[in-house]
């Protein structure tokens, strides 16, 4: 976003929709997110740990990250998880790019 200044663009706007005055913050957030999920290139993809049953899961099934299966809800190798790890699925949950 920033290669096509879109934070100046922003500024244009902002007189027409006041949110756009919070775009720096809006872009801080992306980011954030950016780094986050990046983390997780998906289990099918070699990302996390070689051992992770989650991982192995994935694997068995083909899926490319844990998002894709119908089950994660109620996975019980999700529930055994570290706080951490239940998080960045929560995350990836979320993320529409990483339902492939």
């Amino acid at each position: 976003m920033s290669t096509y200044a879109f934070d100046k663009i922003a500024l244009e706007f902002v007189d027409l929709e006041p949110a756009f005055q919070h775009y720096t913050e809006f872009e801080k957030v992306l980011e954030g997110f950016f780094k986050i999920l990046s983390i997780c290139p998906g289990c099918f993809a070699g990302g996390g740990d070689p051992s992770c049953p989650i991982r192995e899961c994935c694997k068995q099934r083909a899926y490319t990250i844990c998002t894709e299966c119908f089950e994660m809800d109620t996975c019980e190798k999700i529930k055994n998880t570290t706080l951490f790890q239940q998080c960045m699925i929560k995350a990836l949950k979320a993320a529409p790019r990483l339902k492939l």
